[in-house]
């Protein structure tokens, strides 16, 4: 009867035993101690205890922790926020997480990912290289790390940030993405860019071309290796106090495809690409009117500042575009007589407006204030 007992209550240890885990790190153990004392004996985790399983959230960021091994039992978790701390491993990850951050640590790689994960940050580590991304990830932040390059994306992801890494190859992207952030790599191409994609920077890399471009807001290209430009699309936004929504600068092409009003002075005073060897060195496709002589083009715009509408002095614009300050095009409606044309600004709100008028086969810029 006595050797029964002592081998229920060894059955009973062990029981207990295995429900329970030890927190070797002091601070995170501090962390269980003080939120969930229910669940903490000594810097023993009932793994099973309730109160573990109603954790939904868990920041930990900023407490000087170095191992969060135990974390895994957090079935429920589905937020874990261990940025700004000194882990160099993690061993598991929750089940059902679907956001973690974990950036600016010591991590030299990272574990399986959840395939319920929806955004993940990982930048300012070691990385050498990404794991397998979950199928309906939204959000990769990797930025800061020594990543080669990058895993294949799943086609829900819209927001990648992968600057300051060593990435010399980007593979197909995802159709759904709209901001791409590759900023200081190595890469010497980029792959075709999906028509969803609004936002794209990719200086200082060893990039010799740009893939055609779709309708971007923001462009940043500068410190390259870019001899010829794709169109630029009349999209991209225009500065916005010290905002720059366009730079091309550091590469050394010497003519444009076309002008935006998102471009500098130094952009709007290169020539367009023609057939001219002195113009175009490198061979770039011809532009739309490139091969028209330069004339000296003036025209007046008045009133300016205006109320509904303004005049345009000039009788041989074959085209009138006006954008607003983000780069939109603003509908307006425009009238012609012989020497004039009077543009009416419609319902557009008060504000500065840029003219892009084509005369004579060459683009011209304006602007005009609606009081």
């Amino acid at each position: 009867m006595k050797r029964m007992i002592t081998l229920v209550a060894l059955i009973f240890a062990t029981s207990l035993k295995a429900q329970s885990i030890e927190i070797t790190d002091v601070n995170f153990a501090l962390f269980l101690q003080n939120s969930l004392p229910a669940c903490m004996t000594g810097n023993a985790l009932d793994t099973v205890c309730a109160s573990q399983s109603q954790v939904l959230e868990m920041n930990l960021s900023g407490m000087n922790i170095s191992d969060i091994n135990g974390i895994q039992y957090f079935t429920n978790l589905t937020g874990l926020y261990c940025h700004n701390n000194n882990i160099s491993e993690l061993a598991a990850l929750p089940p059902n997480l679907e956001s973690f951050i974990c950036s600016n640590n010591n991590l030299a790689a990272l574990p399986e990912l959840p395939i319920s994960l929806l955004y993940l940050s990982c930048g300012e580590n070691q990385l050498t290289s990404l794991p397998n991304l979950p199928p309906n990830l939204i959000e990769l932040m990797c930025y800061d790390n020594v990543l080669t390059a990058l895993p294949e994306m799943p086609n829900s992801l819209t927001y990648v940030v992968a600057s300051n890494n060593q990435i010399s190859i980007a593979g197909a992207l995802s159709g759904s993405l709209s901001t791409l952030d590759l900023t200081n790599n190595l890469l010497t191409e980029l792959p075709e860019l999906p028509s969803s994609l609004i936002g794209l920077s990719c200086s200082n890399n060893l990039l010799t071309s740009l893939p055609e471009l779709p309708n971007l807001v923001t462009l940043h290209a500068a410190n390259n290796q870019i001899s010829c430009l794709p169109f630029i699309p009349h999209t991209i936004n225009l500065p916005i106090l010290s905002f720059v929504f366009l730079t091309l600068e550091g590469n050394p092409f010497t003519c444009l495809p076309n002008y935006t009003a998102a471009m500098n002075d130094d952009l709007l005073e290169m020539p367009l690409c023609t057939s001219e060897n002195d113009i175009n060195p490198f061979s770039c496709p011809i532009a739309a009117f490139a091969n028209t002589p330069k004339t000296e083009i003036t025209f007046e715009v008045y009133p300016n500042p205006c109320v509904n509408h303004f005049i345009i002095t000039t009788p041989n614009a074959s085209s009138i575009q006006v954008f607003d300050a983000q780069g939109r095009v603003v509908p307006v409606q425009i009238t012609t007589n012989s020497n004039e044309t009077k543009v009416d600004l419609l319902d557009a709100q008060a504000g500065v407006y840029y003219l892009f008028l084509d005369i004579d086969g060459e683009r011209v810029v304006g602007k005009v204030v609606k009081g």
